[in-house]
């Protein structure tokens, strides 16, 4: 230690005018810590210079003490708080040109640690609201919740993404962990974004597309399901009979004389006539799997899931009725004042394998029996 004193005179000076204070009396105590370096190891010392209380001579106690693990934990320290003000400066800057977002860091216990960014402001916050506060003194329920389960699963290592509402705000999150040089997490970072636009958008385009889907398959006049949608429904009601054993009842349609009622009325009539017999036809069925399509020209089609040739017949009987009770004019028809219909019915009946073509031909054959037979009737055919 002397010899280090005496090549490093700046600390050799002050401890000398320490020494000499302590002495003196001006102070009872000094101390002053300093390097001993060597080339293959650093070192630091504690001198400590204490007066002695006693009659006599004035004496003061000299003590030395190896502190050069206390440095070097402060060294370490100190190097992880200019990492900290390094990374948090990083993070500044990623929040202050992230649009519509904010930078979030989190530990342990869900505190907020740092919170900056323009999508704060966008929506009135502070960082100083948001910093040093747990999860759950910030937001209600609803939102702390799925972000407390994201939070916790970056801590375990997994990085995620969460959508939530704030302020009438979507946000989506995305989190992942922050973890140590030996590998270890000790918190987290959130990234959030304001979606709000996209997500409004998005819900517009599903909106756009589930009502083109459905024009897809309406018929554009009588806004009842079209020939396309029937097709595809029969084949996937056709697929379920072959599965459950359920029956399947089909009504094949055709407005009868509905030429010359045209011919009489007019085509806007004409439009007008169907239009009443697709209303007709869909107060006549009930369930939300019964189908009300238009089959073609004056053709209609329902598809009854479920439904044997009886219960197929009642609903022929309920059109029938409910086309007299309306009782549209139609002065050119050869059998009657009012506008009528003729129906066939086919069922597939449980454990047939009969394919939809021939479900379909059997109705068509049905119907075709009804006009042979006077019309205004419903004939029954079965597979």
């Amino acid at each position: 230690m002397l010899a280090f004193l005496a090549t490093n005179r700046e600390v050799a000076r002050s401890a000398a005018a320490g020494v000499r204070a302590v002495l003196a009396g001006q102070f009872t105590e000094f101390v002053i810590d300093y390097p001993c370096h060597s080339r293959n190891e650093r070192r630091w010392f504690n001198l400590r210079v204490t007066r002695m209380s006693c009659d006599g001579p004035v004496r003061a106690v000299l003590s030395h003490e190896n502190i050069t693990n206390v440095k070097l934990t402060e060294q370490v320290i100190l190097e992880r708080e200019e990492a900290l003000r390094r990374s948090e400066a990083i993070y500044r800057t990623i929040a202050s040109h992230l649009p519509n977002g904010a930078v979030i860091l989190f530990d342990k216990e869900l505190r907020y640690t740092f919170a900056d960014g323009l999508g704060l402001r966008d929506h009135q916050l502070r960082k100083e609201d948001l910093e040093g506060k747990l999860l759950w003194e910030l937001f209600p329920e609803n939102i702390s919740t799925p972000l407390a389960a994201l939070y916790r699963n970056a801590l375990d290592g997994t990085a995620g993404k969460v959508e939530v509402l704030f302020n009438e705000a979507c946000f989506l999150v995305h989190a992942i962990p922050l973890q140590s040089a030996d590998g270890s997490v000790y918190g987290g970072l959130a990234l959030t974004q304001d979606i709000t636009a996209t997500k409004r958008l998005q819900l517009e385009l599903e909106d756009t597309n589930r009502r083109l889907l459905t024009l897809s398959r309406q018929d554009g006049l009588l806004g009842i399901a079209n020939r396309r949608y029937f097709d595809e429904m029969l084949l996937v009601e056709c697929q379920r009979h072959a599965r459950d054993h359920a029956p399947l009842g089909v009504l094949m349609i055709d407005v009868d004389h509905f030429k010359p009622y045209n011919d009489h009325y007019g085509h806007v009539a004409g439009d007008e006539c169907l239009k009443a017999i697709a209303t007709v036809l869909r107060g006549a069925v009930h369930r939300p799997a019964d189908l009300v399509a238009r089959f073609g020209g004056e053709e209609f089609v329902l598809l009854l899931p479920d439904t044997a040739s009886a219960g197929a017949a009642i609903v022929a009987k309920r059109i029938h009725a409910q086309l007299a009770e309306l009782g549209v004019p139609h002065l050119s028809s050869p059998i009657g004042a009012h506008v009528t219909v003729s129906i066939g019915v086919a069922e597939l009946r449980p454990g047939s394998t009969s394919c939809l073509q021939l479900l379909l031909a059997a109705a068509d054959a049905a119907l075709y029996q009804a006009k042979q037979r006077g019309r205004n009737r419903t004939e029954i055919d079965g597979l």
